[in-house]
C-alpha cells in the first residue's frame, strides 16, 4: 500500500516545475516561498508589535 502511494505521488508531483520555459526545482522553489513568506510575516507582525522603520532597519 505505501508503495503505491510513494510511486502515485511520484507520479502527480514533478521533481521540477516548467514557469515560462524555465524548468525550476521544485524544493528549491518551495525553500524560496518558505523565506519570502517568513521575512514578511517577520515584519508584519513587528509593526504590529508597534516596531516602526528606524527599528527595523537597525535590526536589518
Amino acid at each position: 500500500m505505501a508503495c503505491s502511494i510513494r510511486k502515485q505521488a511520484e507520479l502527480t508531483m514533478p521533481p521540477v516545475l516548467e514557469i515560462g520555459g524555465l524548468l525550476i526545482a521544485t524544493p528549491t522553489l518551495a525553500l524560496v516561498i518558505f523565506f519570502f513568506v517568513s521575512v514578511r510575516l517577520v515584519g508584519f507582525l513587528a509593526r504590529r508589535a508597534g516596531a516602526d522603520e528606524a527599528v527595523l532597519a537597525r535590526i536589518a
